[in-house]
């Protein structure tokens, strides 16, 4: 799945959350949407800039700490990827 460009709204990053929480972590499927429907507001661009207190403000100290970690992970594959390719492939990301 692709990380959420800046633009995309809170509807794709709520996607992208799942998809995050659900292949990185055991958690069910209805907990999953649970806590990624946290994330009320907030286009792609504030998920590639909240910083670790942020995440845990908007979904507790347990799941924001863990879901900052994920996608500190995945970003920063992302950001090599796209060095190594020199952006010739649009932000496609393996979160495994």
């Amino acid at each position: 799945m692709q990380l959420p460009s800046d633009t995309d709204t809170p509807r794709a990053v709520r996607r992208f959350l799942h998809f995050l929480i659900t292949t990185k972590r055991e958690i069910s499927d209805a907990d999953a949407h649970e806590i990624a429907n946290l994330w009320t507001a907030g286009h792609g661009y504030k998920l590639r800039t909240y910083d670790k207190p942020m995440f845990e403000q908007l979904f507790g100290v347990g799941h924001g700490c863990v879901i900052w970690d994920d996608l500190n992970s995945c970003t920063e594959n992302d950001q090599m990827f796209e060095q190594r390719y020199a952006g010739s492939v649009k932000h496609v990301i393996k979160c495994s």
